[in-house]
């Protein structure tokens, strides 16, 4: 087998598994995020209603 090729693939394969494991990355630090905004919109909901009684 070529060399150069094997390096070439091995490289190939750890741009794609460091390009999945970004990604995973990125959508699990997304969720507190999100979690956070529906919290904000639930408390900014029970203080209008709080304040229309």
């Amino acid at each position: 087998m070529n060399p150069i090729r094997l390096v070439r693939d091995r490289v190939r394969a750890f741009g794609a598994s460091l390009a999945g494991n970004i990604a995973v990355y990125f959508a699990l630090s997304a969720l507190p995020l999100l979690a956070g905004i529906a919290l904000g919109i639930d408390y900014a909901d029970a203080l209008r209603k709080k304040s229309a009684l």
